[in-house]
């Protein structure tokens, strides 16, 4: 359910071509160097500074509370990057291909050993967040 929470937000965002926030110590001018957009960073008539948020940037600052208020960390990566700071494991990377492929549509494993990311036990779950057109 949190996954598709995520996905629902996500969507919202791109349908409404990004969000402008205001900028603060958190979300700087241009949060995303790699888009390229017009009219990133917007005054308003009494001064503020605001930024426009992408989806994948907005993804990436809620799994930042996500895992501050409890715990949970998300990884949003690709087998084809645009932030080379997303490259997938290898846990997710075989998980990618097997999405690919149709092989699965979600992968859940369970690591007593925190499967070489993480200490103590882990759940990792996986499944593909799809690209709609509005993200583009």
């Amino acid at each position: 359910m949190l996954f598709r929470l995520i996905e629902l937000t996500r969507d919202w965002n791109a349908r409404h071509g990004g969000v402008y926030v205001p900028v603060t110590e958190k979300t700087q001018p241009n949060p995303n160097p790699y888009l390229d957009v017009p009219h990133r960073d917007i005054v308003t008539t009494d001064g503020q500074q605001l930024t426009l948020v992408n989806p994948a940037f907005m993804t990436r600052q809620i799994a930042e509370i996500a895992e501050q208020a409890d715990g949970v960390r998300f990884h949003i990566t690709s087998l084809n990057l645009i932030r080379p700071e997303n490259a997938a494991d290898s846990w997710e990377a075989k998980s990618l291909r097997a999405f690919e492929k149709r092989e699965m549509s979600e992968r859940l494993s369970f690591f007593a050993d925190g499967g070489g990311v993480l200490k103590g036990p882990v759940h990792r779950f996986m499944a593909p967040l799809e690209i709609r057109q509005a993200c583009l």
